[in-house]
């Protein structure tokens, strides 16, 4: 089974890398990108975005990020499906992608549930 997991960066690396995804997922939302670079907002392992423990998101923030968070969510399906792969995988191998392309100085929160700042 493990060897199964080795194919799946293959199906997403190709959305990630075409911009579609990676595109989608931080910069094309301006409330949300302001809420990246105020280091209110942050990628998360699991493969959402949430808000930094200590900040305080205000209503429109928080509606757009349950708006983009159910894109991915739904995202995250329609590979699993393609990919015969659990979405939770794809939602985490395309959160490690995510995190490693953010620039520096914006938050990330890893495997352990600790926000960081690349």
């Amino acid at each position: 089974m493990r060897h199964s997991y080795l194919l799946v960066p293959f199906a997403f690396v190709a959305v990630v890398a075409s911009g579609g995804f990676e595109a989608q997922a931080q910069t094309n939302d301006p409330v949300i990108r302001a809420g990246f670079e105020a280091g209110t907002v942050g990628e998360q392992s699991d493969g959402f975005l949430g808000v930094v423990t200590g900040q305080t998101a205000e209503p429109e923030l928080q509606r757009r990020l349950a708006e983009r968070n159910t894109l991915r969510r739904e995202e995250y399906d329609r590979l699993a499906e393609v990919e015969g792969q659990p979405a939770s995988i794809i939602a985490q191998l395309t959160a490690e992608k995510l995190i490693n392309r953010l620039p520096t100085g914006l938050y990330y929160r890893d495997n352990f549930g600790s926000w960081k700042q690349k």
